[in-house]
């Protein structure tokens, strides 16, 4: 039927996951499961939560690209909500909603304000990581560093809201 078979796709990452777990700890470092597009088992934070949870180790948490739920049209405030605590990392980007255009925020429709607002209501303690690598790929050298600054002014304007 074309469906992602959910359990399988579990029982897959649990085994997958769990010895990286133990190179983490020995690496003193740790791993962050991110929400990926619709045909994949982390479509969805309810598969990322219940994979976070079974793995029980405080080294495991979800990573969130926010470009990523936006065009699978996931309620990203309520989603963060229900992650909470387990969010250990982001990817910031922006996007029309159709597909992973990998913008800056404010260059496609996410609500940043109301990112911003819940990042802060979750407690969220991470960095603020951009993945927006497209964006500057056709620059010469020289454009790249201004443009650069100019994000680095953006991200501390959408921290700021």
């Amino acid at each position: 039927n074309g469906e992602p078979d959910d359990e399988a796709s579990f029982r897959a990452n649990l085994e997958y996951l769990r010895p990286l777990i133990e190179l983490a700890h020995e690496n003193h470092t740790g791993l962050a499961l991110e929400n990926l597009g619709p045909d994949s088992f982390a479509r969805n934070e309810d598969n990322l939560i219940r994979l976070v949870d079974a793995l029980d180790d405080p080294a495991v948490g979800i990573c969130w690209d926010f470009g990523h739920a936006n065009f699978t049209h996931l309620d990203q405030r309520a989603c963060l909500l229900k992650i909470g605590k387990r969010l250990k990392a982001t990817h910031v980007q922006d996007n029309h909603g159709v597909c992973d255009e990998h913008l800056p925020p404010f260059f496609g429709n996410i609500n940043w304000k109301e990112m911003v607002d819940t990042l802060r209501e979750i407690e969220y303690e991470g960095d603020f990581t951009y993945e927006i690598q497209n964006i500057t790929r056709t620059l010469p050298e020289a454009g790249r560093y201004t443009l650069l600054r100019y994000f680095v002014e953006l991200g501390e304007y959408t921290l700021s809201l």
